[in-house]
């Protein structure tokens, strides 16, 4: 008996549900919704994008940073080499 008063509530909630939809007014409140939440979304999006383009353009700067650091610090190790090639090395006196 329980069985067929939870068939009959799950129809009865059926037809109000579909009769909800299909009216004129909620039809209207669903589009409104739907216009709010897509620019909301646009707004994330938005958002999203120039935080994405501030990290690319951090993450370049800190790369030329050190691409620079690293070059002047190899050029120095070089002039350093260089100069040790032209020194004379003089035996120890015993």
């Amino acid at each position: 008996m329980f069985h067929l008063i939870r068939f009959a509530a799950g129809v009865v909630t059926g037809i109000v549900a579909i009769k909800l939809i299909q009216s004129k007014s909620t039809q209207d409140t669903l589009k409104k919704a739907g216009k709010s939440t897509q620019a909301t979304l646009e707004k994330a999006q938005d958002k999203l994008r120039d935080a994405t383009v501030n990290s690319l353009e951090a993450i370049e700067s800190a790369s030329v940073k050190a691409r620079a650091k690293l070059t002047s610090e190899e050029k120095a190790a070089t002039k350093k080499i260089s100069s040790r090639k032209h020194e004379k090395i003089e035996p120890d006196q015993e």
